[in-house]
């Protein structure tokens, strides 16, 4: 697992320690764990394909979105919803900005 990398890329968003403890729960298992490293890190790439400076990710991650699937709401704070199916949306989502 790259815990270490998912960590530096909450951090890079900006997240706070209460968002990184809904986005990781202490109390997930393994196969969790996994998904939702997979997910932040897929996300990271994209941010890095649609952004080349890391504080146009951090402010990407951190503005309303105008996307269907935000409705308005900042991109970090659906992914701190706790649950996999938004972070697993947003992933979605954020990689669909890739195909125009």
């Amino acid at each position: 697992m790259n815990s270490e990398k998912t960590h530096q890329a909450l951090i890079a968003w900006g997240a706070n320690k209460n968002q990184i403890a809904k986005i990781l729960p202490s109390d997930m298992d393994e196969q969790e764990a996994m998904q939702r490293e997979q997910h932040i890190l897929a996300i990271e790439e994209c941010l890095q394909l649609l952004f080349r400076q890391l504080e146009a990710r951090k402010t990407f991650m951190n503005n309303a979105s105008k996307s269907v699937f935000f409705e308005g709401r900042k991109p970090l704070e659906v992914i701190a919803s706790g649950s996999l199916d938004d972070l697993a949306e947003a992933h979605r989502i954020i990689r669909s900005m890739l195909c125009i």
